[in-house]
């Protein structure tokens, strides 16, 4: 806020309602090691949000918590996102977390491989129920497709691979 230009008074005006937002406006005068994981966490997303981005990332936003305070801080992103507006990108490799969102993209072997999404209550705990669940393959721009090693070794497909397309589907058939 410094940077932008904005005055002193307008700057703590925004930290105070940040930190109410948070939920930590009772901390405010508290130093950061006076606060918990999960308090540091919290003021750590008022602070990405104090020049009102359209896009917050979070890199492992949970990784050190407890999962009592992790489920608080994932509560506290979907608050971000659905009262402020603000676009959320958590970057985990906790796959439980990739269940309590609505959409999840898997990266492997450094390119993304798989799009989940769900309808997603966020009253529902980590680790809920996926019956709601659609996954897609993703394509690259190459136009590589990382297909899943279980269906790999259920079809003994090793190597190579023999695609047909026939009436609108494409089918694999191995080529070992």
């Amino acid at each position: 806020m410094v940077i932008s230009g904005a005055p002193g008074p307008e700057r703590r005006q925004r930290a105070r309602e940040l930190l109410d937002v948070v939920g930590l406006a009772h901390r405010a005068d508290h130093k950061p090691a006076q606060l918990s994981g999960g308090e540091q966490q919290r003021v750590a997303i008022a602070v990405g949000l104090s020049n009102q981005p359209p896009l917050l990332l979070a890199d492992e936003p949970t990784g050190e918590l407890d999962d009592e305070t992790g489920e608080e801080v994932l509560e506290l992103l979907n608050t971000v996102n659905t009262d402020i507006g603000t676009t959320v990108i958590i970057v985990t490799h906790d796959p439980a977390i990739a269940t309590s969102v609505g959409r999840a993209i898997a990266i492997k072997d450094g390119k993304t491989s798989t799009e989940t999404t769900r309808e997603v209550s966020f009253e529902r705990k980590l680790g809920g129920d996926a019956s709601d669940t659609e996954e897609f393959l993703l394509i690259d721009s190459a136009g590589s497709v990382q297909i899943p090693r279980e269906i790999l070794d259920e079809l003994s497909i090793a190597r190579r691979v023999r695609v047909d397309m026939k009436d609108g589907k494409v089918t694999l058939e191995s080529g070992d």
